[in-house]
């Protein structure tokens, strides 16, 4: 019994003590290497996709720094524009629990409008979603999830 109480006593001195458990190091971030990127980036690599939606969704996170699930998400109708004509990708930032904007070029505009009418296309009436669940979603109305665009 003496040991387990020095034993005890000891842990208790040692963990007093900063050195006995350094602070863990910050975990640096994920950022993918410039060389990397610019080879996604490369429009032939984009083509890629087996579908033209994740070549749109892959774009948009590109472009418009949008974590996947937000991505996901996109309503239909997500373009809006200023006064002066310039375009914005409106989004809901689900970690942060608020609508937000982002300033869209000329190519992810287009994209967008093209997949807008895809969906048009399938679902007539139109659909919540800018990416619709292209399986067991006959009615459009679940959005496509993470899951299925990580594939």
């Amino acid at each position: 019994m003496a040991t387990f109480e020095l034993t005890l006593e000891a842990a208790a001195i040692s963990s007093d003590d900063p050195d006995d458990f350094p602070c863990p190091d910050k975990r640096l971030p994920r950022a993918l290497a410039e060389h990397v990127m610019a080879q996604v980036e490369q429009s032939a690599n984009l083509d890629r996709w087996h579908t033209p939606d994740g070549r749109v969704l892959t774009l948009i996170l590109m472009r418009c720094g949008l974590r996947v699930g937000d991505a996901c998400h996109l309503a239909f109708d997500c373009i809006i524009r200023d006064t002066d004509g310039a375009a914005y990708l409106r989004y809901l930032n689900r970690k942060m629990k608020r609508e937000a904007l982002v300033p869209i070029d000329e190519e992810v505009e287009g994209e967008i409008a093209a997949k807008q009418q895809r969906v048009l296309k399938r679902w007539p009436g139109g659909r919540r979603w800018l990416f619709p669940a292209p399986r067991m979603n006959p009615d459009g109305t679940r959005p496509l999830t993470t899951h299925s665009y990580r594939g």
